[in-house]
């Protein structure tokens, strides 16, 4: 593709800038308290051991890194895997008793719920903490609902 000398020497005023930017845009969030939504719920087996994993995609509503997803995985090898599990569901507001009705998990996407995410030898742990109100969670999507919006050009 052809660009013109003029076009080029504005892309070139951000040369150092691209030099140094990371390539991958998925910025981790840092350790904090975060409101976020429940993008999408994935059930299935880990590729490698074939144990039952429960995968939520989680977007950030407000704040610095609204509009960043964060991916939590429960992962079941063990009871307390499981008491894990059914912790972060009750607290999502999906009071399923068994493991039988895992599939109701999928109800799950779209709840607004509060997380703290910490980091810990290389590792992103999220702890799901409550399901916001609807009142409170209406009022966090209203905030959040422009998060992806681009920025008025500066001129």
């Amino acid at each position: 593709m052809e660009i013109s000398k003029e076009d080029q020497a504005a892309f070139d005023a951000f040369d150092e800038s691209f030099k140094t930017a990371p390539a991958d845009s998925s910025v981790a969030v840092p350790d904090g308290r975060y409101t976020v939504e429940i993008q999408d719920m994935k059930i299935g087996t880990t590729k490698t051991t074939k144990n039952p994993k429960v995968e939520w995609h989680l977007r950030v509503l407000a704040g610095p890194y609204a509009g960043k997803v964060v991916t939590k995985r429960n992962i079941v090898t063990s009871a307390d895997n499981v008491r894990f599990l059914k912790s972060d569901l009750h607290r999502a507001g999906c009071g399923i008793e068994s493991m039988k009705e895992v599939g109701k998990v999928e109800q799950l996407v779209g709840a607004v719920i509060e997380v703290e995410v910490k980091y810990a030898n290389g590792f992103t742990n999220v702890w799901i903490q409550r399901r916001l109100p609807d009142a409170e969670a209406a009022a966090a999507l209203a905030a959040g609902e422009d998060t992806n919006a681009e920025d008025p050009l500066p001129f």
